[in-house]
C-alpha cells in the first residue's frame, strides 16, 4: 500500500485522472500526484527504491521544498507543474544528455498552445515576454518558463535509474512571488489557460513521444538538431560559472553529449560538461 510521505497531502482525483489519460503509454502508467509536498525528486527516489517502473510519474500543484541545479530553491506554488519521472534507460542513448531530449519535448508541448519557446543551456526552458505583461521582472525579452533536473544513480559502471525532474510554471498565483521566481514567466501570462492537472497530460504525451525517438541513433540526432536550433544560448558571447571556475567566450556548439562548447578569446575551444551561462553580448 502506498504510504504517504511527511508535509504531502495526496491527490488520488488527479492520479487516478493522469493515468487515465495515459492509458496504452508506457509513460505516466503508475502515477503519484499531490496536491502540495515538499519537492518531488526525493519522493521518486523514494520510489526507485521501491522498484518503481520505467515511465512511473510523481506530479504536484505545489512544492514547499523545491530545489533545482546547484541546490537552488525552485518555487513551485499553487497553480504550478512539479514532474518527476522515473527512467530506467537500458535501451535510452546518451543518458548524459536527455535534459535536451525533455527541452524539445516541451518546446513541442508550447507549441501545440500556440507558443514558441526557446532552450538555455544546459536545463531551461524561456518563452518571450508579452507587451502587455508587466509583473515579469527582467530587463531582456525572454523569461524562464520551465526548468529540468536529470539525476541519475550508478552502482559501479551500471546506470540502476534517472529520475528527470521538470518544473513549470502554469497559472500566475495572485500573491507576490517570493524573489527566486521573480523573473518567471506563466503561461497564463502568454494568454493560455489551462490547469495544471490537465497540461500535465499533453506533457507526458509530448515527452513519450521524444523518449521514443531518442532510443534509436537517428531519433537522437534530429533531437539534437532540434535543441541546437531552438537554443538561445549559441552563437552568443557568454559567461560559463563551473565551480570555482570561468570561462568567457563565444557559444558554437552543443556536443553529442550535451556539453558547450565554447571559443575562448585566443581562438581555442573549450568543452564545458555543465556550468551555469550568462549571456554577456548579444551576437546574433
Amino acid at each position: 500500500m502506498q504510504q504517504t510521505p511527511s508535509g504531502c497531502q495526496p491527490d488520488l482525483t488527479w492520479q487516478h485522472e493522469l493515468m487515465h489519460s495515459c492509458k496504452g503509454q508506457w509513460l505516466g502508467g503508475q502515477v503519484r500526484a499531490y496536491v502540495t509536498c515538499p519537492s518531488t525528486q526525493p519522493i521518486a527516489w523514494q520510489w526507485v527504491q521501491q522498484h518503481a517502473p520505467h515511465g512511473s510519474v510523481v506530479v504536484a500543484s505545489e512544492q514547499t521544498a523545491g530545489r533545482g541545479r546547484l541546490q537552488r530553491g525552485w518555487w513551485t506554488g499553487e497553480g504550478g507543474l512539479a514532474m518527476s519521472i522515473v527512467l530506467r534507460p537500458q535501451n535510452l542513448l546518451r543518458v548524459q544528455s536527455l535534459g535536451l531530449v525533455v527541452a524539445v519535448g516541451l518546446l513541442d508541448v508550447l507549441q501545440r498552445h500556440g507558443l514558441v519557446g526557446k532552450i538555455k543551456w544546459p536545463n531551461d526552458v524561456l518563452l518571450p515576454i508579452p507587451s502587455s505583461c508587466l509583473c515579469v521582472a527582467v530587463t531582456q525579452n525572454h523569461g524562464k518558463w520551465a526548468g529540468i533536473l536529470p539525476q541519475s544513480a550508478w552502482s559501479g559502471t551500471q546506470l540502476q535509474a534517472v529520475v528527470l525532474g521538470i518544473g513549470m510554471n502554469v497559472q500566475r498565483p495572485c500573491l507576490q512571488l517570493p524573489n527566486m521566481a521573480q523573473r518567471a514567466i506563466f503561461l497564463s501570462d502568454c494568454g493560455v489557460a489551462i490547469t495544471p492537472q490537465l497540461f500535465a497530460v499533453d506533457v507526458l504525451q509530448a515527452l513519450q513521444q521524444v523518449l521514443q525517438q531518442a532510443c534509436d541513433a537517428a531519433g537522437w540526432q534530429q533531437l539534437q538538431a532540434r535543441a541546437k536550433q531552438h537554443c538561445i544560448t549559441l552563437g552568443q558571447q557568454v559567461c560559463v560559472r563551473q565551480g570555482d571556475r570561468v570561462w568567457q567566450g563565444r557559444a558554437v556548439d552543443i556536443t553529442a553529449t550535451g556539453a558547450l562548447l565554447l571559443q575562448l578569446p585566443n581562438a581555442t575551444r573549450q568543452q564545458i560538461d555543465a556550468g551555469e551561462a550568462t549571456v554577456v553580448a548579444h551576437s546574433r
